[in-house]
């Protein structure tokens, strides 16, 4: 078994280069029948790996930075998305954005996917950096309140007639 634990300790390691590659391979093929797709093509994806700290994990995983109105677990279509980050473990994450390196340090990262997180993230080791980010739970992964789904089923459905 000896022998085994090395190649899966290099395959651990490569396992974010894995996901970036199979990444981009899948939006670089036949990009007009995948109109989701399209969205994300102007994106560079990059593997984010903090020298000076570790990366939080949030419950909702994914943050879709969006332009001008903070970030989110999920994104609408016609959100003006400006980068998408996956972290992969407190190690790394993988993200998507033209200009990343230019404009995320560590903080803002675990800031944005700490906003994203519905109830909870898990951190590697419990220190006063992570603890400030506590307060910043559920700021953009709020559920659709009863009133507002109210609110937007009654639009939508009186942009339609049954006749």
């Amino acid at each position: 078994m000896e022998p085994g634990l090395g190649e899966m300790g290099d395959l651990v390691h490569r396992f974010p280069e894995l996901i970036k590659d199979a990444q981009n391979n899948s939006l670089s093929q036949e990009p007009e029948s995948h109109l989701r797709i399209n969205t994300h093509l102007d994106r560079i994806y990059h593997v984010f790996r903090p020298s000076d700290g570790s990366l939080i994990l949030p419950d909702t995983t994914l943050a879709f930075v969006k332009k001008r109105s903070g970030a989110s677990p999920f994104s609408q279509k016609n959100d003006k998305i400006e980068a998408v980050i996956l972290p992969v473990s407190s190690e790394c994450a993988i993200v998507g954005a033209p200009d990343f390196d230019a404009k995320y340090t560590l903080k803002t990262v675990n800031r944005l996917l700490a906003s994203c997180s519905f109830k909870a993230f898990i951190a590697n080791e419990k220190t006063p950096s992570f603890e400030s980010l506590t307060p910043r739970i559920g700021k953009y992964a709020h559920l659709i309140s009863e009133k507002e789904l109210r609110r937007r089923v009654g639009k939508a459905g009186s942009a339609w007639s049954i006749g």
